[in-house]
């Protein structure tokens, strides 16, 4: 079957939505799994009879996968939330996330290894979202010793949904001097890599650009949407482009050209140039912080450089299924964030309905090549239009028609501002002074997008609010 891991995907989150409506007992969907996969095997030899099989165990191991995920293991920190949450505590571990420093405060998450508290010491894991007051100069993979109180998130807030579906469970609040470090540098190699690469990014853009430019640039590169005044956020929003502030898919395949083309500028061979173009990747997705976009890009774009490689084709179905399933697998509630929903929706419609598009106004027959490529960015453009706007005003009760004409132009203009930073960026590495060439080219970018969005917001009807 053409798309089967497109159909198994959508059977699992099936299993997953099940799980999460319906609460039953662990132990009985675990055994109804088990003796599905028992009759699975069993009708192997018939195909009438294995595929409602396999189908049904896909659905119960969606719901099983679920329900074992949401209940935490016997040693997770949560479990000991009672007694530690009374007092402060020693707690022992490792800085799992990239920092994010504000004002004279920092955030980070925290993988627990041990607790103490005056009258218990005990081995635990879990992961811990640390707010600490202090700006003290820790990074990714510091092994650290934190003083300080533990305590659950308060109420039903959006907030405290946000925290769920990552499987943060507990808070920590750490005074100045409330943190120790023990050791540097014992996480991962290639995202420790990851994250040095982003602050020498960073560095670059903030030098070399106004703090307008370089925030948005900054956002559309590494995904850091903090210094992007909330005006222009809002009216971006209004317009439907501020997906062009997410670091996404589009930018996942600036990133696979762009390494590609220095691959083959330096020679190498097919098949090391395509190891080497998904490592590069990898960093990428770890620089951005691995969300959900990036996540999903960088999946199907590692299915298909697989295909290449070993000569085969690959499918954007089968693609968009194995990294849906990728993503539930580390966490199956990332299915009720948004942000997932919309990522794969807006390529799924673009997959689904722009091929369906250019068949009925019958493109090929156009023999003007500057009118048939803006019709079909139109096509694109309406068609991912139309499979995220249900969704987009059932959440938030609006609905931006002019986003189908905006983002003709706004997004060519941010893969100019995109491949403009990364240029900038690089030849900031070798010559402070080469950078300053891309700069001009970047700022005049980044004027003319805001321009063109406040011109198209300017459109009767552009923006409608249901609130």
């Amino acid at each position: 079957m053409k798309c089967l891991l497109f159909i198994l995907a959508i059977i699992f989150s099936c299993g997953i939505f099940f799980a999460e409506i319906i609460k039953f007992n662990f132990f009985v969907f675990y055994c109804a799994a088990v003796f599905s996969l028992f009759l699975s095997f069993w009708f192997f030899r018939s195909k009438w009879l294995f595929c409602p099989a396999i189908a049904v165990s896909i659905f119960l191991l969606g719901v099983v996968w679920s329900i074992r995920q949401n209940i935490p293991s016997g040693d997770n920190i949560s479990r000991f939330a009672y007694y530690v949450s009374k007092e402060n505590c020693l707690l022992k571990g490792c800085v799992i996330s990239d920092p994010q420093f504000g004002g004279e405060s920092s955030s980070f998450l925290f993988e627990a290894r041990a607790v103490q508290t005056k009258n218990k010491a005990l081995k635990c894991q879990g992961i811990v979202l640390v707010t600490a007051r202090s700006r003290i100069g820790f990074d990714y993979g510091d092994e650290l010793v934190l003083l300080g109180r533990i305590y659950r998130p308060y109420g039903k807030s959006s907030y405290t949904g946000y925290l769920q579906k990552q499987g943060i469970r507990l808070l920590m609040s750490v005074p100045a001097s409330g943190v120790t470090r023990l050791n540097r540098n014992s996480g991962f190699i290639l995202k420790r890599f990851s994250f040095f690469i982003k602050v020498k990014i960073r560095e670059k853009l903030y030098q070399n650009l106004s703090p307008l430019a370089a925030g948005i640039a900054d956002a559309m590169l590494l995904g850091n949407k903090k210094n992007i005044p909330f005006s222009v956020y809002k009216s971006m929003m209004k317009a439907g482009t501020v997906h062009i502030l997410v670091v996404s898919g589009f930018n996942v395949g600036i990133v696979a050209v762009l390494a590609d083309m220095v691959l083959k500028v330096l020679r190498l061979k097919r098949r090391p140039r395509i190891i080497l173009t998904i490592v590069v990747l990898l960093i990428y997705c770890f620089a951005t912080g691995a969300s959900n976009p990036v996540v999903r890009a960088t999946a199907m774009a590692t299915v298909f450089l697989a295909a290449v490689f070993i000569k085969r084709e690959g499918d954007i179905y089968n693609s968009l299924g194995l990294a849906a399933v990728f993503i539930l697998m580390f966490n199956p509630r990332q299915l009720f964030d948004i942000g997932f929903q919309l990522s794969f929706l807006s390529v799924l419609g673009i997959v689904f309905l722009y091929p369906l598009m250019k068949k009925w106004f019958r493109l090929d027959k156009i023999s003007f090549r500057p009118m048939r490529i803006f019709i079909e960015g139109t096509l694109v453009s309406l068609a991912a239009w139309l499979s995220t706007s249900g969704l987009i005003f059932y959440n938030f009760r609006s609905i931006s028609p002019v986003a189908v004409l905006s983002n003709i132009f706004i997004v060519p203009l941010a893969s100019f501002i995109t491949l403009s930073g990364f240029a900038l960026a690089a030849f900031g590495f070798l010559n402070p002074y080469l950078a300053r060439f891309f700069a001009p080219a970047c700022e005049l970018a980044v004027a003319v997008l805001l321009g063109l969005n406040a011109m198209f917001l300017q459109i009767p009807g552009a923006y409608m609010s249901f609130r």
